[in-house]
């Protein structure tokens, strides 16, 4: 009040005394507005790089963007997912000589379905680590750090495709896939099927979250 400050509270006939007392000085005498003590210099906020370049697509301002448009602009760069192309286009050319419409729907569209699911978790986890550590600088210096050592190994499988380290499917893991893929569409149940799917979705996609981080 006025140039003094109350602290806490001890009962009315002490520090409601003093504040009582305070404020009757303040009517008769008149007090500062204690709004004039503050400094009338603007506080500077550490403003955060919001734009990206996206390859083709140009700058992107995500803080003006919305969720869906986002979404899209980053479904479409990891379109080019060779670990995805791979196994979409195996799994949609054994749909093919399935001979049914309705178990190339059913079975596709389950996989697509948890494809998508879990990519949905593996962002969820990914945005949340950041919210957590993303103001802390040689965190996210590692982070990027990490993430730049994935797409260095991606360009070079580009280049040059199964020399040295890879973060492709390993061939080892390739009899695997194929081999649940033809089991499940060797499935008589709708049951089994879709759980064969489920899993094959979810184990491909494991694979694929390392040439997603790149």
């Amino acid at each position: 009040i006025d140039d003094g400050i109350v602290f806490g509270y001890g009962d009315d006939s002490t520090t409601g005394r003093v504040i009582e007392e305070k404020l009757k000085a303040c009517i008769e005498n008149g007090c500062r507005d204690p709004i004039t003590l503050i400094s009338s210099q603007p506080i500077q906020k550490n403003e955060t790089e919001t734009v990206i370049a996206i390859p083709v697509i140009g700058s992107v301002d995500v803080s003006k963007a919305s969720l869906p448009v986002l979404t899209v602009i980053l479904g479409a760069v990891d379109g080019f997912n060779p670990c995805a192309f791979f196994v979409l286009f195996f799994l949609l050319s054994m749909l093919v000589y399935a001979k049914s419409r309705r178990r190339m729907l059913l079975i596709g569209g389950t996989f697509v379905f948890f494809s998508g699911l879990v990519y949905f978790l593996f962002m969820t986890a990914w945005l949340n680590l950041f919210m957590i550590v993303g103001g802390m600088q040689l965190i996210s210096m590692i982070v990027g750090a990490v993430a730049l050592v994935f797409a260095l190994i991606n360009i070079k499988d580009f280049f040059f495709f199964k020399k040295g380290v890879s973060l492709s499917i390993p061939d080892g893991a390739k009899p695997r896939l194929f081999e649940g893929m033809r089991a499940m569409l060797r499935q008589s149940s709708v049951a089994s099927m879709m759980f064969g799917t489920v899993v094959l979705a979810v184990t491909a996609n494991t694979y694929e979250l390392l040439c997603t981080a790149g």
